[in-house]
């Protein structure tokens, strides 16, 4: 989930003060994100609308997460560490077996590619972008993806189901020209669908899917002087609505000392 990232930022901080503490220079400046241009899919690829509410066709149709263009929800972040925040989430692009959303938070962007599966729908990245950035004071931590298994959000889901979604995890740490490294890991998620149950959010009333999730990133980070794992960790329960998507969520989130729990709810929502 996308707030998820303030604490992961906050580790790569961390991860920064101990690279540091082995001395290094500073970081260079982030590297651009591509240009909307740079970005966009192939003339060949247009991406095309779901006809339904619901979803669009095919495999790409989910009850519990409309895949519809230009349907965004708005959300409010309340927890007890960073204050109260707030994003918009939309899907950006639909294509017959993948879309993407994007999230936009106060100073950040995020895009997530996802793929269409007979079995559901399976999150791509850790959060957005071919090579997911991570970044905190001076240090910026980049991600790729691989050897996605399992799915995100099932088509068919009924109480009692448990299943999983990882992700390999490799990348690089960059301090500066004269310290960097690398890093590899695994994510990985595991669901278990509880069941329904009534909830209220600023957005309405709702009968919610209650899905409880348990999601851990390891990580081993490796320099010329120095080599550091790590691991975050969150846990806790989101609700999804049928033909609305996801209105609530509730969790707290670990790593090294540090903890933030945190509520995520739905303020309004359009689905064209």
């Amino acid at each position: 989930m996308p707030a998820r990232y303030k604490l992961l930022a906050s580790v790569v901080l961390v991860v920064a003060l101990m690279l540091t503490a082995c001395g290094g220079p500073d970081a260079p400046e982030p590297t651009a994100s591509p240009t909307p241009e740079e970005a966009a899919p192939p003339e060949s690829e247009s991406p095309v609308a779901g006809d339904e509410p619901t979803g669009a066709e095919g495999a790409c149709a989910n009850p519990y997460f409309p895949v519809v263009l230009d349907a965004n929800w708005s959300y409010q972040i309340s927890d007890r560490e960073f204050g109260p925040s707030a994003f918009t989430m939309r899907i950006s692009e639909v294509f017959p077996d993948r879309f993407t959303i994007t999230a936009d938070f106060d100073d950040l962007t995020i895009t997530q590619q996802w793929e269409c599966k007979p079995e559901g729908l399976v999150a791509l990245e850790l959060g957005g972008g071919a090579a997911a950035s991570l970044v905190a004071g001076d240090t910026q931590v980049d991600l790729e993806t691989s050897n996605i298994s399992g799915v995100t959000i099932p088509h068919t889901i009924s109480p009692g189901d448990e299943w999983t979604h990882s992700m390999d995890v490799v990348g690089e740490v960059t301090l500066g020209p004269g310290l960097s490294g690398t890093a590899e890991g695994q994510a990985i998620t595991i669901y278990k669908a509880v069941g329904m149950e009534p909830v209220e959010v600023p957005a309405g009333s709702f009968e919610a899917l209650r899905l409880d999730i348990e999601f851990t990133l390891e990580l081993s980070v490796v320099t010329e002087t120095l080599a550091m794992p790590f691991v975050f960790g969150s846990t806790g329960s989101t609700w999804y609505v049928a033909n609305t998507g996801w209105v609530l969520e509730r969790s707290e989130s670990t790593a090294f000392e540090m903890t933030l729990t945190e509520a995520i709810e739905l303020q309004s929502y359009a689905i064209p």
